[in-house]
């Protein structure tokens, strides 16, 4: 029978077969493989959109949760879209409440309204959107921000922080303001972490 010496620091090690020392690299192979799917599997299982929109407004039409991205069908870049259907509107005033809200690299967040809705007979049109964060984490926002609704004015408040990145960019109609302020007043729109509470 064929045999292979292995040799480890401080000595020699018996002979084992070639057999056997062929199936143990299979073996040692096989775990490490294990190891590799785990690992991905696990971190597929806990990536997750970085854009979540929370139930605090209440019963909404586009629901609440993760917001999947949509392809650009020009670039291809991904979209965050958020419609008016994942928010609350008052008047000329469109609010929305994320758990969590980041942009990442190369990456768009477009807040959107259907114009049909404020045609006459229609919803008021819309003057400004207000975004609140009520999570633990700053926003980071890498990619490009933006608001697709004619002459409204963005805000994004986030009393953890709001981040610009290098590669941030900017797209709206109106004026934009980030604020780590926890409140709005005259609405009374609050973004204090387990202390959301509203007079809206």
């Amino acid at each position: 029978m064929n045999t292979a010496r292995i040799r480890e620091r401080g000595g020699r090690c018996p002979l084992l077969p070639i057999s056997v020392r062929i199936d143990l690299h299979l073996a040692a192979g096989f775990v490490f493989l294990q190891l590799l799917l785990g690992a991905s599997i696990g971190h597929a299982q806990t990536a997750q959109s970085p854009i979540v929109v929370d139930p605090s407004l209440g019963t909404l039409n586009g629901g609440t949760g993760e917001i999947a991205p949509r392809p650009d069908p020009i670039t291809g870049q991904l979209d965050y879209q958020i419609g008016e259907d994942f928010g609350k509107q008052i008047d000329g005033n469109l609010f929305h409440s994320f758990s969590s809200f980041s942009v990442p690299t190369d990456q768009k967040a477009t807040f959107t309204y259907d114009s049909a809705l404020h045609e006459p007979g229609g919803r008021p049109a819309i003057h400004n959107v207000i975004a609140r964060v009520t999570g633990r984490e700053a926003s980071s926002i890498d990619g490009t921000l933006g608001s697709t609704i004619p002459g409204a004015n963005l805000f994004l408040m986030n009393p953890h922080g709001v981040i610009f990145g290098q590669g941030a960019t900017l797209d709206v109609k109106g004026s934009f303001l980030a604020t780590t302020a926890d409140y709005i007043n005259g609405p009374g729109f609050y973004a204090a972490p387990d202390t959301v509470r509203d007079s809206m």
